[in-house]
């Protein structure tokens, strides 16, 4: 009987970008900045970071050796581990979990999509107003199609593979989100506003021109050197 060979990342970058991807979504531009304004700001910042060096980074290299040893999904690499059934609730967690997380993900990467073909449009001044976004989700058939359109690339990306699929969108799509968000913040947001907001309780906006360097150069040019590396090795021009 011929053996099955799963399908693995063809290197580190591969697997950091795919990692990031799974990790950094759109609540680490909507929901993160809000909550932390909410909750204290820097205190709230440094407990964050604090809680992501220890729960966070021990979980991430638990699951990743642990899937490195089994080769297996969730449910058998618990399973792995022993006959019992109480061990296996652990891998049925992680299997379930995700499958929750799509749909929900889903009707808002139909909204994403949505957006961005009304933008590419030129109808950036009607998205910008507060009744859009309601006349959009009231509208059945547009939200479903989007949905569906979402679904459905999501599912081409799965089919294609780890290696193929999963590896090679992830090496093309988070440098430009790294990009995408880098002009975000100098040029949607601007500095200026940075600035009144961090001035706004009487604190002074230190090293400025160090944080306009980084944002507006030194940010997008290390985001398009990754995307330049991963589009050379996913034509196999370098190997990393």
């Amino acid at each position: 009987m011929k053996k099955h060979k799963r399908s693995t990342f063809s290197g580190k970058l591969g697997f950091v970008l795919s990692a990031a991807g799974a990790s950094v979504g759109l609540g680490n531009i909507w929901r993160f900045p809000y909550l932390a304004a909410k909750y204290g700001g820097g205190i709230f910042l440094l407990v964050y970071i604090i809680l992501a060096l220890t729960f966070g980074y021990t979980l991430i290299m638990a699951e990743t050796s642990l899937g490195r040893m089994t080769r297996k999904s969730p449910v058998g690499a618990f399973e792995s581990f022993g006959n019992s059934h109480f061990i296996s609730i652990g891998g049925w967690i992680n299997a379930i979990i995700p499958i929750l997380i799509v749909p929900y993900y889903s009707v808002i990467g139909g909204w994403v999509i949505k957006y961005l073909i009304e933008y590419f449009a030129g109808h950036s001044k009607t998205l910008a107003g507060d009744a859009y976004f309601t006349t959009f989700i009231s509208n059945g058939w547009s939200t479903e199609i989007c949905f569906i359109i979402f679904t459905l690339f999501t599912l081409g990306i799965i089919y294609a593979g780890v290696r193929n699929g999963i590896e090679r969108v992830s090496k093309f799509m988070m440098p430009i989100a790294a990009i995408a968000t880098c002009l975000l913040v100098s040029k949607v947001v601007g500095v200026d506003k940075i600035e009144e907001e961090i001035k706004k309780d009487g604190q002074a906006f230190r090293r400025k021109k160090i944080f306009c360097f980084m944002i507006k150069y030194l940010c997008p040019l290390f985001a398009a050197i990754i995307l330049i590396s991963s589009v050379a090795n996913a034509f196999g021009i370098i190997t990393m």
